[in-house]
């Protein structure tokens, strides 16, 4: 009841890369989450409609990293 729509990629979100080329609202925020058993995720997630875009939680290797060189 908390999420609307969560798009989930198979690459690692540069973070501080993105948000220096995108000046995103202030509704957009840093979501991150590490579990140990019910998966790990890094992205953004609107406070206002609760959409969210998510990528790997760390940098993998053979995964491509959308934002950064």
């Amino acid at each position: 009841m908390n999420c609307r729509e969560w798009v989930y990629f198979d690459c690692f979100l540069d973070i501080p890369a993105i948000q220096a080329h995108v000046r995103l609202p202030e509704c957009v925020t840093t979501h991150a989450h590490r579990g140990t058993h019910d998966g790990q995720e890094l992205g953004f997630v609107c406070t206002l409609c609760n959409d969210a875009i998510m990528g790997l939680y760390e940098p993998v290797p053979g995964k491509p990293v959308f934002g950064g060189q």
